[in-house]
C-alpha cells in the first residue's frame, strides 16, 4: 500500500510547479503517490503538468476555482494514504526528507503531525535563511498546544511551525477536518490546532522544505492590509479561554504598533502602516498597554538573540523524538 501522498495544490504557478514536482519525484520513498490539483489556472500551468501524467502523477482539475484553502480541502478529499504532505506549487521538498519523517512518525504512533525546519529561497533557488527553528525538537502534547503557540507568537510575531509544505500529517488524525474557508492566511494554523486535538505534535530538526519568497505569495496581501492580525485575533477567541485572551490581545496590539513604525518609512508601505496603527487602537484602546506590548516584542526578540531556545515563552517538549 502507498504510504504517503504528496498533494500539490496549484493556481497559476507555471514558473515553479515543475520544480516542485521534480522535488517529489526525487524522493527515495517506494510507492509514493503524487497528486496535483489545479485550481483553474489560466497561465499555462495545466499544460506544463500534462507530460507528468505518463510517469504516474495523478492530475486533477477543479471545475471552478475553489480558493486557496478550498483547493487544500480538495487535496484532503482525494488523498487516502496513511501519511499526507500538502506541498505548495511554488515550494520544494528536500531530498530524502519524507523517508526520514515517516520513520519518525512510525516510531511514535501518538503523533498527529510532524513539523520540520524550513528554508526560504529566492525564485532562483538561492538560500535566504532558515525559519521554523525556534522550538526545540521533541514531542509536544497536542491538547493545549494552541496556548503555547499563541504565548510565543504574540510576544515574538513569529510562527514556530512550518508551512504545510514542511508538515507531515497522519491521515487518520485529520479525519473529517477541513481547512476553514473564511480564513485567508491563518487557515493552516487553525487546521493544525484542530488536528492536534486528536494526537501529539512532533518537531524535528530535519530540514523538510524550501519555501520560495516572491511577491505573488498568498500571504503577502493579508499581511499588508491587516487581515493577518485580524485572523490571529479570531483564532485567539476560538482556541484560548479565560483571562489569557486579554493579555494576548495586548501583545498583538504591540505587534500592530511595531508594524506601523517599521512600514511608515517607505511610501509604498505607508498605507499598511496607517492600517496597523488604527488596528492597534481598535484591539487595545489603552495606548499604554499597546506600548507595553511593543516593548515586550522588542525585549523578547532581544532575549531570543542571546538565549536562543532558552528565551522566555519557548516551551520544552514533554519527551524526546
Amino acid at each position: 500500500m502507498t504510504a504517503c501522498t504528496v498533494a500539490i495544490p496549484v493556481y497559476n504557478q507555471r514558473v515553479y510547479v515543475e520544480r516542485a514536482l521534480r522535488s517529489v519525484l526525487a524522493q527515495n520513498l517506494p510507492g509514493i503517490q503524487v497528486l496535483v490539483v489545479d485550481n483553474q489556472s489560466d497561465d499555462g500551468t495545466w499544460e506544463v503538468l500534462q507530460p507528468f501524467a505518463a510517469g504516474g502523477v495523478i492530475l486533477q482539475r477543479n471545475a471552478s476555482n475553489l480558493g486557496l484553502f478550498g483547493n487544500f480541502n480538495r487535496c484532503l478529499e482525494l488523498a487516502a494514504t496513511p501519511y499526507l504532505r500538502i506541498l505548495a506549487g511554488d515550494d520544494m521538498l528536500v531530498p530524502g526528507c519524507l523517508e526520514l519523517e515517516i520513520a519518525l512518525m512510525e516510531r511514535h504512533p501518538q503523533l498527529a503531525m510532524l513539523s520540520t525546519r524550513g528554508r526560504y529561497v529566492g525564485p532562483n533557488g538561492a538560500a535566504l535563511g532558515d525559519f521554523a527553528c525556534e522550538f526545540p525538537p521533541g514531542i509536544y502534547a497536542g491538547q493545549g498546544f494552541a496556548r503555547k503557540w499563541f504565548e510565543y507568537y504574540a510576544r515574538y510575531r513569529s510562527n514556530p511551525l512550518n508551512y504545510p509544505s514542511g508538515v507531515l500529517f497522519r491521515r487518520a488524525a485529520i479525519g473529517e477536518q477541513r481547512f476553514e474557508l473564511s480564513l485567508r492566511t491563518a487557515g493552516d494554523i487553525d487546521f493544525y490546532f484542530r488536528v492536534l486535538r486528536r494526537g501529539d505534535l512532533g518537531i524535528t530538526d530535519l530540514h523538510g522544505c524550501d519555501v520560495t519568497r516572491h511577491p505573488g505569495q498568498a500571504h503577502v496581501g493579508p499581511n499588508l492590509d491587516g487581515t493577518a492580525i485580524r485572523e490571529q485575533l479570531a483564532l485567539v477567541e476560538r482556541f484560548i479561554e479565560g483571562p489569557p485572551r486579554a493579555a494576548l490581545r495586548k501583545y498583538l496590539a504591540g505587534t500592530c504598533l511595531a508594524l506601523a513604525l517599521r512600514r511608515y518609512g517607505r511610501a509604498e508601505s505607508r498605507p499598511s502602516s496607517k492600517i496597523h496603527l488604527r488596528l492597534a487602537a481598535e484591539i487595545s484602546p489603552n495606548p499604554v498597554a499597546s506600548a507595553f506590548g511593543l516593548l515586550t516584542l522588542a525585549a523578547c526578540r532581544a532575549a531570543r538573540g542571546v538565549a536562543g531556545r532558552r528565551a522566555p515563552y519557548i516551551p520544552r517538549p514533554v519527551s524526546p523524538l
